[in-house]
């Protein structure tokens, strides 16, 4: 958040080139640490190994992962810079480390170096789990290079007793994990409540998905890249489909032959427990959306570092394959131009997208949101936007017939229709399926985001005559999620909206209901206070900063506070 006030103050109104900018530059100082990070595993992992080769072979991991087309939707989509920090701050712990475990490895390393690399670490763990929590896995790396490429060795000579701790720590959170999994505790099972999957359900079709991000690091088939993968079955038990058993056999086999080969080639067994250490919160027991490409984005590196020290294998026994790296770089480089290409337009994103997913319900509506956006656009002949129009009814219809639980298509099919001559009929028919859905589906992020869509189009105007069905609509979801505070603030704009006079005892008792909940609401208070300034109620006014105020511990709000006094 730092990051982006600082675009926001140079921007200006350059702003949003300022943001891809930055993280293009984020990009390629994670990818130039890569470079240094993978030297020193090379050298330590694939010894004896001229210098010169290893820096070569780096240069490959580096470019390899910089150019590789999975990481555009990272990289240009501004929000994931997150995951860019995180990946920055743990690539340079582990570069700290690496430095200077590969010297204590020779000679040792007396205590104030120790502590002041130890300090280091927890600076850098700090900075990467405040860019996005997964950061925290910092730790979890550490351990699997120890027991992987250093594997105890301290001042030439091995430690027995520091190989077997590290290898039982290596371990220790795959049996949490796996014990987790089998006992759920509760912080593993609430986010379910608010899923249409379970924790069995998630974990057997990760099993699948991962081996799908292995293909995308091995094989970047742009075709099937998109923002969207909702439409991924899921795995219903081992043997629906069986492809999840297939799966977590070959997960099994191939940590098995990475063990064995341990000694002969420790990169690979490196290089997977890399990648699934990396994928280990995002693609494990949380009840997080199933598949994102921008997990890869740290993980990602471990399956490349792989793909290079194989390729230095088969060079040493088949010299004449040299040249494949370079063609593999162009490769690579085109692809990664079709999909900038695909990301420097908003509808020609999402146009491809359906194309790669049309099985997928967001990928349709968002193309639908987009179209429905170039409908809006002025400098259109009339023509043209009720063609665009029409051309976004008929996505969100797409959307609807996929999952006809997808309350955003059938918000934006009731709006459409209700705008429309002579669909007056078809528009009460959506609004009635939009009342079956609130009452059974299990609200999501983006289906909050539709009921404020549907509660503005009562209040504003433009669905006037549904008015009243849409603030029961409102009512029903209050009491199916009365602490919800999203709702609660929507039904506060409704109430004091619906009438000329709003009752200021009414509007009074939000905040008190508000305040109960969830402590302060900044939007409930900030709309009171404008209410009470438009009656010129100085009283009501400060009684309601003084309650905020009061109410805000941890001081976040006193910006938007002070902000009060300018106006």
């Amino acid at each position: 958040m730092l990051s982006f006030a600082v675009n926001a103050w140079l921007g200006n109104e350059h702003f949003l080139l300022i943001l891809k900018l930055t993280n293009v530059f984020i990009h390629i100082v994670v990818g130039w640490l890569l470079y240094f990070f993978s030297k020193e595993i090379i050298r330590c992992s694939l010894s004896p190994i001229d210098s010169r080769v290893a820096e070569w072979l780096a240069f490959a991991v580096a470019a390899l992962w910089v150019l590789h087309p999975l990481n555009v939707s990272t990289t240009l989509y501004a929000v994931q810079r997150m995951a860019q920090l995180s990946a920055l701050f743990v690539l340079a712990g582990l570069y700290t480390f690496v430095r200077y475990r590969a010297r204590w490895a020779r000679r040792g390393g007396d205590p104030g170096e120790i502590v002041a690399v130890a300090l280091w670490l927890v600076l850098f763990c700090y900075l990467a789990t405040y860019s996005k929590e997964n950061g925290i896995l910092l730790g979890w790396l550490l351990l699997a290079i120890e027991y992987c490429i250093f594997k105890g060795e301290w001042a030439n000579r091995t430690l027995v007793w520091l190989q077997r701790v590290v290898g039982h720590m290596v371990l220790l959170p795959f049996v949490v994990m796996l014990a987790c999994y089998l006992w759920p505790p509760e912080f593993v099972t609430w986010i379910y409540q608010h899923r249409e999957f379970t924790l069995e359900e998630r974990v057997l079709t990760q099993l699948r998905i991962t081996w799908g991000y292995v293909g995308w690091l091995l094989y970047p088939d742009v075709s099937s890249m998109s923002l969207h993968h909702d439409d991924v079955s899921l795995s219903r038990d081992l043997l629906s489909p069986i492809t999840t058993l297939y799966s977590l056999t070959a997960w099994v086999l191939v940590m098995l032959v990475a063990f064995v080969l341990r000694n002969r080639f420790p990169l690979l067994l490196f290089g997977m427990l890399f990648f699934l250490i990396g994928h280990s919160i995002e693609s494990g027991l949380l009840g997080l959306e199933m598949v994102y490409e921008h997990r890869n984005y740290l993980p990602g590196m471990g399956v490349l570092m792989i793909v290079v020290g194989v390729y230095y294998r088969l060079c040493r026994w088949r010299p004449d394959l040299l040249p494949l790296g370079l063609g593999v770089l162009l490769v690579v480089s085109s692809l990664l131009a079709v999909r900038v290409w695909e990301w420097s337009d908003n509808l020609r994103l999402s146009s491809r997208m359906v194309n790669n997913h049309p099985l997928s319900p967001r990928a349709n509506y968002f193309h639908g949101f987009n179209l429905q956006r170039l409908a809006s656009n002025a400098q259109l002949t009339e023509s043209a936007r009720i063609e665009a129009m029409y051309a976004a009814r008929y996505f969100y219809h797409v959307a609807y017939e996929l999952d006809s639980d997808d309350l955003a298509a059938l918000v934006s099919l009731y709006v459409i229709d209700e705008r429309v001559p002579g669909k007056r009929e078809e528009a009460e028919g959506w609004l009635n399926q939009i009342q079956q859905v609130v009452t059974k589906k299990k609200m999501q992020q983006s289906d909050k985001y539709a009921v404020q869509v549907l509660v503005d189009c009562a209040l504003g105007g433009a669905c006037t005559p549904h008015r009243d069905r849409v603030l029961q609509i409102l009512l029903e979801l209050r009491q199916r999620y009365p602490t919800e505070l999203y709702y609660l603030n929507l039904q506060y704009k409704a109430v004091r909206l619906s009438t000329a006079e709003a009752d200021s005892e009414a509007l009074a008792e939000f905040v008190l209901e508000s305040n109960r909940i969830g402590g302060t609401n900044p939007a409930i208070y900030a709309a009171e206070i404008d209410r009470c300034s438009k009656v010129a109620d100085v009283e009501c006014m400060y009684s309601n900063v003084i309650s905020w105020f009061a109410g805000d511990h941890r001081r976040r709000d006193v910006g938007a506070i002070n902000r009060l006094f300018y106006h």
